[in-house]
């Protein structure tokens, strides 16, 4: 039978800084990193870095006397030669600054550069083909915003309560002048995530949500260059469209692996935006993509994989694929789902849960094994057995294990990269 197969397995810009002409090989974590075409530029708290693609090599770039390190690199066309650096307060809250934030254009890829006055203190920036420059900004003052909202503050250390009063402002002329377009906020809102118009090319949309909150996140849109704004939800802006990163990317397991100037290229860590980082375990399956014909049996086999040499994890697995994994599929109209995972019902809540524990504790077909880089776990799942393929057409599929309701003291986190199906007549 199938499952002893899977049993048997053996889980088989003025005054430059002089800097060193030889490549530096640099263990700097990296805070933002940008690729265009076959070069990427990578923000460390030591500078600016470039290397090409090919070549894996990172060479330290000329910045100018008083330019902050850690800072950000503005979304843009890859294609423009124009870049826009800036630091600022980030993007959590409470965002009280240790020093001013700054921008700084380069209008030739980062060859020079020069600084720019912000408009406040810069939260986000996007260089518009057109050559406009948009800023999301936050000034803290002692006047609540909006006046008579919900507003929210925090406490300065002289005990003064400080509220963030949120912008977005526009440049045509690189910072000389500022145009102040900012939506009509609500109360306890702030201003994130600028990204250009797919319905009007020539403008930007920009997103919003609650202050130290993910509750609901609004999309403000205009259709006019005066912009003059409309508010949707994001549930409801182009039926719900994922707009920033990525829902499919591989979940976080038992403890994770920030991005630096050494490992950037060993591993497979995005090409663009902060917060850089991969589960330091995960699954990977044996295939990026899968063809099966309809109602055949449609088997993937799934092997853990540790990106570096760390401690040991345990697992727990059963005959029954649905107790420990689970499986998000997205049919051909773009509908999810979620399926397995039936050892949730091992969570406290039950009042018979002592009882459900004991069937796990005691299946004949319960196995758990240590794993690690070199004792990996392997095995297959039947995807029919979480989803019913009714129609031909291509899916997405992601699969998690997590055995923490059954071993809560050991329990682990796995999960795999997106894969593609391909169900045919």
């Amino acid at each position: 039978m199938l499952w002893r197969g899977w049993l048997a397995l053996g889980f088989v810009l003025g005054g430059f800084r002089a800097v060193a002409e030889p490549p530096i090989p640099g263990d700097d974590t990296i805070q933002y990193v940008l690729q265009r075409g076959d070069s990427v530029i990578a923000s460390t708290d030591d500078g600016l870095y470039r290397a090409s693609v090919r070549d894996k090599v990172w060479h330290k770039m000329d910045t100018p006397d008083g330019m902050p390190a850690g800072g950000r690199l503005a979304e843009q066309d890859e294609k423009s030669p124009r870049l826009v650096y800036y630091t600022g307060m980030g993007l959590d809250f409470p965002m009280i600054p240790a020093a001013k934030g700054s921008l700084y254009l380069s209008p030739d890829d980062g060859k020079t550069w020069s600084p720019m006055a912000p408009p406040e203190e810069v939260e986000d920036v996007f260089l518009h083909p057109d050559g406009s420059i948009y800023a999301a900004t936050e000034e803290l003052t002692n006047v609540p915003f909006p006046p008579g909202g919900n507003s929210v503050s925090v406490t300065a250390p002289n005990g003064t309560a400080l509220y963030p009063h949120v912008h977005l402002k526009m440049t045509r002329d690189d910072g000389k002048t500022w145009q102040d377009i900012t939506p009509p906020v609500r109360a306890a809102f702030g201003l994130w995530g600028l990204f250009r118009d797919p319905d009007h090319p020539d403008l930007v949309c920009i997103g919003s949500n609650m202050i130290m909150h993910t509750s609901m996140t609004l999309i403000y849109q205009a259709a006019d260059p005066s912009y003059h704004w409309t508010e949707t939800r994001s549930d409801k802006w182009h039926d719900g469209k994922r707009l920033y990163g990525d829902w499919w990317g591989v979940p976080m397991g038992n403890s994770s692996m920030m991005a630096t100037l050494d490992n950037f290229f060993k591993f497979p860590f995005p090409r663009k935006g902060g917060n850089l980082e991969l589960p330091a375990e995960m699954l990977e399956t044996d295939k990026p993509a899968y063809r099966f014909h309809l109602h055949d049996f449609m088997f993937v086999t799934v092997t853990s994989r540790f990106l570096l040499p760390e401690a040991p994890l345990k697992v727990t697995d059963m005959k029954d694929e649905t107790a420990f994994w689970r499986l998000r599929i997205q049919d051909p109209e773009g509908r999810t789902s979620f399926a397995g995972g039936r050892s949730d019902e091992l969570n406290t809540g039950y009042p018979d849960l002592d009882a459900r524990r004991a069937r796990y504790a005691n299946d004949p077909y319960l196995i758990t094994q240590q794993i690690d880089q070199a004792n990996p776990y392997q095995r297959q799942i039947n995807l029919g057995k979480f989803y019913d393929f009714k129609e031909p057409g291509k899916y997405r599929a992601q699969l998690t294990y997590g055995d923490g309701a059954f071993d809560r003291k050991s329990g682990c986190v796995l999960g795999s990269e997106a894969f593609e199906i391909d169900v045919i007549p």
